[in-house]
Formats: C-alpha cells, structure tokens, sequence
C-alpha cells in the first residue's frame, strides 16, 4: 500500500499506535490472521509484495520490514475507515444491501491485512527492532 503521510507516522508513534501489545498476537491468531496469511502465500500475494517490502530476509532489513508493516496497517485502516464512512452513508440512503456488501468486504480486505501486521510486528518488538 501507499507511504504514511509525512507526520503521521510519527504522530501515531508518538501516542504508541503502533506499538502491539502481548495480547494482541494472541487475539488474532484466534480471529484466523494466520490463516488468512496462509491464503496470501498461496495465492503469490506476498512473492509479489516481497520487493516492495525492502525485507532481504537479512537481519539488517528488519527495520525496513517493520516500516512497511507500520504503512500497510495505516494504509489499510484508512481505507478501512472510507468504507465504514462510505457503509454509513449508504445505509442512510436505505441502501442496505450496497452497506452490507461495503462492511462484509472491508473486514478481509482491511482488517484481516491490519491484523497480519500487527503479528509481525510483535515478532519483530520481541527482537527489538525499531525501525
């Protein structure tokens, strides 16, 4: 997904946005992260993001790689946040069917990347990276 605007990465850090919690990973793993990780791997969404993350797989590129959780779990709750808007306002023009269909689509579209991130993250706080 896109960059962070400038300022709103350090804005969110500043407040610890994007710092995951213990019990987040849990969470999610129950919620079906992983496995929705899983179906990105097998459908070659990650092969193809891979150069776009900067992740060599080298200890040296891990702050680059949690850079890049940090912009696509912004990117994707932003875009997270348009639907649910844009789900409100169809549901006020008794729209229901158009609001569903926006709400039971961000959930895997957004949600489910946001909380991939935020797994790997947590991996990457346990080593101690920073980006």
């Amino acid at each position: 997904m896109g960059a962070v605007p400038a300022g709103g990465d350090k804005a969110c850090a500043a407040w610890g946005f994007f710092t995951v919690e213990s019990w987040e990973a849990p969470l999610y793993r129950r919620l079906g992260a992983s496995a929705f990780d899983t179906l990105l791997r097998l459908v070659g969404w990650e092969r193809l993001r891979r150069g776009a993350r900067g992740f060599s797989g080298t200890r040296a590129s891990l702050a680059r790689l949690d850079r890049a959780t940090r912009e696509a779990e912004y990117s994707h709750l932003l875009l997270a946040l348009i639907c649910l808007g844009l789900a409100v306002g169809a549901f006020l023009l008794r729209a229901a069917d158009a609001g569903g269909w926006l709400l039971l689509t961000a959930v895997p579209v957004h949600l489910y990347p946001v909380m991939v991130q935020r797994s790997l993250r947590w991996r990457l706080q346990q080593l101690g990276v920073r980006d």
